[in-house]
């Protein structure tokens, strides 16, 4: 029984103690939001869960374990105390007493001559003192009883709170897997590698699944160890292809940010400790501030606020509509979660005006999140389940304690005064007045060459006269993109180590740069490339003829110049070999005798470091962007002799497909093939194998002739995740088994779906 009442009397005093730290620290945030300075809204973030997590570590510290304390406590009586006969209590307090003035010189001839005085004392005064004890004794009888019931009655609802609130959330997880298995997988090729796309950008290790379904009412992402995103039917035909990729960033952030399982400790607190409504309303500042963080990550995974804006407005459309019958479970982060919120959120996306300032540098916040949690178990008030002995702990003086505050304090001041410092020894910025951007340059998304004119390292800024545009993105809306060549064209947005390559770059000096245009009157820097280059010259940056622009198919050519850095190269087109099905160019022969600029050797390094300048070679090839001057990679890349092939197309490509190693019945396999490990290399995720045979092939296997591949080696690449300790514990050698693509080029490529040792 008497562990029982211990074990109740320290969890009485923890709930105390934490009713106590989570007001003081959710008033504290609460009014900060009010009535303090403006601040971002990630830092907002973490301070709401600071705010809900906190109390409960600090009040779990002064609870089991004893630290000094300098703030007021008031003490659960012991349940010794409590539980003692009277007679044993008077004798404690004997003992008490006696220890006291044997500790306390001044108090002994007090206590001796109160001893005297009851020892001389008549029957009377005895019998007075023993009723007096008997009443006494009684009286605290009675309060310590009344003391165990409320304490009782406090633990036991808290416990009652802790196993309902489980088992509700037990039965939302039942519903939200009951979701995920009646879901349908979203199967359509541009939406999966637009999931896989973003899910790379998120710095997701694997894409997140995407499902459909008809019971709810508006997308939400759910899940903690494997998380998914769930839409309803038919939303995602009414948006566009933009709207689309705006509903997925925004969810894959919520996916990185790991939303879904602060949803679930949220929930867990609000409904074990009841009797604190601030955590409610904390919880419902956290989830609102969370979708705001969302949009903004997903806007800045996008390099494009106007589709999430788009986005949401189809959403309030959509919730409005009879098909949203069944709101989203509570443990889900729903996109529109909050119906009140989806308008400031709209307007925040289309606000011009800029982030505020970092208010707070992390080594500050993290500093003062450490301030508060000290604050809290050291200054705050606390319900102790046991008394302090106040003979043997000495209390701290006034001196003591204010000294320990200041130190306290000071551990924020160093950040503090080094954004101050900073601040003030800014330099004054240098205003310069660029040319207006042409209305034909209006949203231009792509590759810029130009003279640096000026430039500001500070705000990350700079002004060029444009030379060239040789580059323009296939998702650019810009109807004329060379009305910027010649203009003075401010360029803002450079963060990061690209702040370093500006520091360098003198006036006067050549760039090429990424760029895009959002609004107002500058373009944007996206981060994706900032170098100094050589002066400009027209020869190196050749111009398309206009009824060359959309062509596909094969040319052959000669490489007058190689650009490593960016793998690009500069070709002198002898002759138009092949003109495929897909191609709009109006005339085909126009680019022969001229110059063009070739890219896309990303995925094809190994072939593009094989070749040197002054090489002659046929190359399949595509012009995507009709607005560009470039033209990417698009089935083969090799080198040819130096008089011109006449042979037909067919042998042609017969005999460059023997030279490569690679068997042409076997262009466009699908399927599973077996074989000999020769060698393997797993930090590129590559292996090189004789095949024997192929044991399975899959309904959209293009490959003509597959025994054909008995006896070659293969490259395959693209290993990766759990595969790769697969390979590394395969050996030269060994037989295996895998499955595997071929898309392009004279390499496989491995789906990740089969690849294991075989006897």
């Amino acid at each position: 029984m008497t562990e029982i009442l211990t074990a109740a009397n320290g969890l009485f005093s923890f709930l105390v103690t934490y009713l106590i730290h989570s007001t003081l620290l959710g008033l504290l945030v609460l009014l900060a939001f009010k009535y303090g300075p403006r601040i971002r809204t990630e830092t907002r973030v973490t301070f709401l869960k600071v705010a809900l997590l906190g109390p409960l570590l600090s009040s779990l510290i002064v609870t089991l374990d004893y630290l000094p304390h300098f703030g007021w406590q008031w003490t659960v009586a012991s349940v010794t105390e409590a539980s003692r006969s009277p007679a044993e209590t008077d004798h404690q307090r004997d003992r008490d007493e006696l220890l006291n003035s044997a500790l306390m010189p001044e108090t002994q001839g007090k206590y001796a001559r109160s001893t005297r005085d009851n020892a001389t004392a008549g029957p009377s005064l005895a019998a007075v003192d023993a009723t007096t004890r008997e009443s006494s004794s009684r009286q605290s009888s009675s309060g310590s009883a009344l003391g165990r019931i409320i304490r009782s009655v406090c633990c036991l609802s808290f416990l009652t709170a802790c196993f309902s609130g489980g088992m509700l959330i037990l039965y939302q997880l039942r519903q939200l897997r009951r979701l995920r298995l009646e879901g349908q997988p979203v199967t359509t090729p541009d939406t999966r590698s637009l999931v896989k796309r973003l899910s790379r950008q998120a710095g997701l290790r694997e894409p997140v699944d995407v499902l459909e379904s008809q019971r709810i009412r508006s997308p939400f992402t759910a899940g903690i160890i494997r998380p998914f995103i769930l839409i309803p039917a038919r939303f995602l035909g009414l948006l566009n292809a933009q709207e689309k990729a705006a509903l997925l960033a925004h969810e894959i952030v919520h996916v990185t940010r790991r939303d879904s399982l602060w949803k679930l400790v949220g929930e867990l607190l609000c409904r074990s400790f009841f009797f604190q409504p601030l955590n409610r309303c904390l919880f419902r500042k956290l989830e609102i501030e969370m979708e705001f963080v969302a949009d903004a990550h997903a806007a800045l995974l996008l390099e494009e606020r106007t589709g999430l804006a788009r986005c949401l407005t189809k959403l309030c459309e959509w919730i409005l509509t009879p098909d949203a019958s069944m709101p989203e479970p509570q443990l889900s982060v729903g996109m529109a979660a909050f119906r009140s919120t989806l308008g400031h959120r709209i307007e925040c996306l289309l606000e011009d005006r800029p982030l505020p300032p970092r208010r707070f540098m992390r080594t500050t916040m993290l500093g003062s999140v450490l301030v508060l949690l000290i604050l809290l178990v050291a200054v705050a008030p606390r319900a102790a389940a046991t008394p302090r002995n106040p003979v043997i702990e000495e209390e701290p003086s006034m001196k003591q304690s204010l000294t320990t505050l200041a130190v306290l304090a000071s551990l924020t001041l160093p950040a503090g005064a080094e954004d101050k410092q900073s601040e003030q020894a800014r330099p004054a910025v240098t205003s310069t007045q660029p040319d207006a951007i042409p209305e034909g340059a209006m949203n231009l998304n792509g590759m810029l060459v130009g003279q640096l004119l000026k430039k500001d390292v500070e705000r990350g800024t700079f002004v060029v006269k444009v030379d060239a545009i040789p580059r323009v993105w296939k998702n650019s809306r810009a109807k004329n993109p060379k009305s910027l060549i010649g203009k003075n064209i401010e360029v803002n947005g450079v963060f990061g180590k690209w702040l370093d390559v500006l520091l360098l770059v003198k006036p006067g000096e050549t760039l090429e740069f990424e760029a895009r245009h959002d609004r107002g009157t500058q373009l944007t820097f996206p981060g994706e490339l900032l170098r100094k280059v050589a002066p400009y010259k027209a020869e190196d940056y050749p111009v398309l003829p206009e009824e060359f622009r959309g062509f596909r198919g094969a040319v052959t050519g000669k490489v007058l110049k190689k650009d490593p850095d960016t793998f690009e190269l500069i070709v002198q087109v002898d002759k138009v070999t092949d003109t495929w099905k897909k191609s709009e160019t109006e005339n085909p022969k126009s680019i022969e005798g001229k110059k063009m600029m070739l890219a896309g050797f990303w995925r094809r390094k190994e072939a593009y470091y094989k070749l040197n300048e002054g090489d002659r070679i046929e190359v399949g090839l595509q012009h995507i962007g009709r607005q560009s001057d470039h033209l990417s990679v698009a089935e083969f890349v090799r080198k040819t002799d130096e008089k011109p092939d006449r042979d037909s197309a067919p042998d042609r490509d017969q005999k460059a497909e023997e030279s490569s190693g690679f068997p042409a019945g076997m262009r466009g396999f699908r399927g599973i093939l077996t074989g000999t490990l020769v060698s393997k290399d797993v930090e590129k995720g590559e292996f090189v194998f004789t095949a024997d045979k192929v044991k399975r092939v899959w309904k959209k296997n293009e490959a003509k002739d597959t025994k054909s591949c008995k006896g070659r080696q293969f490259t395959v690449q693209g290993v990766s995740g759990k595969w790769l300790d697969v390979l590394l514990l395969l050996k030269p050698g060994d037989r295996l088994e895998c499955e595997a693509f071929h898309n392009r080029g004279d390499q496989l490529d491995f789906p990740g779906e089969l690849l294991k040792k075989i006897d």
